[in-house]
Order: structure tokens, then C-alpha cells, then sequence
């Protein structure tokens, strides 16, 4: 299943996030993205049960200069 993380980072504390999440070594997450819009990066992240995933979501909030944090869990896949 995918689940897919949103984070709204401080501008001028942007590389000291990214830093910190990949000094995380999440071994579910597959890939990472800076994205334009209100949010700046986005995870995502790829378990059995999203639950495994909320230790990492504790640690990615407590980072300084996270601002907020959002988790969708992937319902269905569309191929166009």
C-alpha cells in the first residue's frame, strides 16, 4: 500500500529538514520530492500497514522547521 506525506517546511530551514529526514534511513519510503505549492515536500512511502509508518511521522514532525504534516493512504491506482 502507498501512503503518501505532505510537508509544509520554513523556507530558510529547508536543507536542515531534508538533512534530518535522510538521516532518518526510512526503509519504507520510496522516493522523495520538492515540490512547488503550499506544501515542499513530498514522501512516498510504500507498507503492508500504515500504522509502521507512525514512529516516522513523530520524528518527521518534531524536526525543526516542519511546519505541518498531512499522510494519505493510497485507495486505488488509475493507469492512464
Amino acid at each position: 500500500m502507498k501512503v503518501y506525506t505532505l510537508i509544509d517546511v520554513n523556507h530558510i530551514k529547508l536543507n536542515n529538514v531534508l538533512n534530518k529526514i535522510k538521516s532518518l534511513d526510512i526503509k519504507y519510503m520510496n522516493k522523495s520530492h520538492l515540490v512547488y505549492g503550499e506544501y515542499d515536500i513530498v514522501l512516498e512511502f510504500e507498507v503492508y500497514n500504515p500504522q509502521n509508518l507512525t514512529p516516522i511521522f513523530k520524528s518527521i514532525r518534531e524536526i525543526d522547521g516542519v511546519n505541518s504534516l498531512k499522510n494519505y493512504v493510497a485507495n486505488e491506482k488509475f493507469d492512464f
